[in-house]
């Protein structure tokens, strides 16, 4: 394939390249979610290298693409990375989230990048605890020692920072009352 951009995306059914990328990101320590539009050709170590001097950041701070467990690095351009011309990142210093679950008897716990999800978190744990998808579609994720139950599409990062590095949850049911 050809790197002429005239000739990228011009075959029969091929989307058109995006001149700018939408990139909603949420950053350590900063509450809500951020954004900013970027060339298409931003690199992802150009993306890094934006976000840490937009905030102020420590040079050792990692980029983390939405869902994804290790840091985004490298050369790659962002629009190879974009759903629909949007990437949606998280920036922290831990570059990985220890998360423990406590479900009955059991805490089993698991390492996310802190650009996961809630979603993803309850979606790995219901499989560990063998919940079937209706039996988990009636527990939440609840933050240890608190009513908190953040949202499917927080990030992990936003509930902790470094050096803890850590979230604990506890999976309980959704209280109907019947009457």
């Amino acid at each position: 394939m050809s790197n002429n951009p005239t000739q990228l995306g011009s075959g029969e059914g091929a989307q058109k390249p995006h001149p700018n990328i939408e990139v909603f990101y949420q950053v350590e320590g900063r509450p809500g979610l951020e954004h900013l539009e970027a060339p298409s050709t931003t690199t992802l170590a150009d993306l890094r290298l934006l976000l840490l001097e937009r905030h102020a950041l420590a040079p050792e701070v990692l980029l983390f693409l939405e869902d994804h467990e290790e840091p985004a690095e490298g050369n790659s351009p962002c629009s190879d990375h974009s759903r629909s011309g949007m990437i949606h990142a998280h920036v922290h210093k831990c570059s990985k989230i220890k998360v423990i679950v406590n479900f009955q008897e059991m805490s089993p716990e698991h390492a996310f990048g802190p650009g996961t999800t809630i979603a993803k978190v309850k979606e790995w744990f219901t499989k560990e605890f063998h919940l079937s998808p209706t039996d988990a579609g009636e527990y939440f994720l609840q933050v240890h020692g608190t009513n908190d139950r953040p949202a499917p599409n927080v990030h992990l990062g936003t509930l902790t920072h470094c050096p803890a590095c850590l979230v604990t949850f506890d999976l309980v049911s959704d209280v109907k009352i019947q009457g």
